[in-house]
């Protein structure tokens, strides 16, 4: 006895929204050709000149002591992580050993994404 599926398969439904998402990539291209020609012709788009709020050399050092705080943090999680993995293999405690892990590597990413990072925003600011 055969039955009839009343539902569709996880590969059609799979498919459907392959191709809901390509419509929507597409209607997103044709919606900014406009802008696109337009900026590309010259459009006549004034350049403001940037004013400084005021307080903005307050938030500028705030900013600029996060960043330094955040930067020291980097070594002192890898450090730390170091230890603890060091601490779990030593007294072969499988929790801390998985932290200690957690901690370095996580230290190594943000190491490489900040690595990156400041010099990619510094690209839009000059």
């Amino acid at each position: 006895m055969s039955r009839t599926k009343p539902f569709a398969t996880a590969r059609s439904r799979a498919v459907t929204r392959g191709i809901a998402r390509s419509a929507t990539v597409l209607l997103i291209a044709v919606m900014s050709l406009p802008v696109l020609a337009a900026a590309s012709h010259g459009a006549n788009v004034p350049d403001f000149q940037p004013v400084q709020p005021a307080g903005g050399d307050a938030l500028l050092a705030l900013g600029g002591n996060i960043k330094w705080v955040a930067l020291l943090g980097i070594p002192a999680v890898f450090f730390a992580g170091l230890v603890c993995l060091g601490f779990g293999k030593i007294v072969d405690h499988r929790g801390a050993h998985r932290i200690g892990m957690g901690m370095t590597l996580s230290a190594v990413g943000v190491a490489i994404a900040v690595g990156a990072g400041i010099p990619f925003l510094n690209s839009f600011t000059g």
